[in-house]
């Protein structure tokens, strides 16, 4: 049985579709909806990639945006 060692080094494939965050982001608590999400891809300028003809976007960046704005003061 092989182990797979992760160190600092190693870049974390996290990239999803909008559809995939706003169902992931639904278990938060705090959902979004898609709209929104590609609002904030747009304003915070985050890197988005074409794999199999849809846009996808790491969601740890998007849960760093998502952090950012719901913890803004109103």
């Amino acid at each position: 049985m092989a182990i797979t060692v992760i160190t600092a080094e190693d870049p974390i494939d996290d990239w999803t579709t909008y559809k995939e965050c706003v169902t992931l982001l639904a278990d938060t608590g705090e959902p979004a909806c898609e709209k929104t999400l590609r609002r904030w891809v747009d304003t915070h300028q985050l890197p988005t990639r074409r794999r199999l003809g849809r846009v996808e976007v790491s969601f740890s960046d998007v849960l760093q945006v998502h952090r950012d704005v719901r913890l803004r003061p109103a």
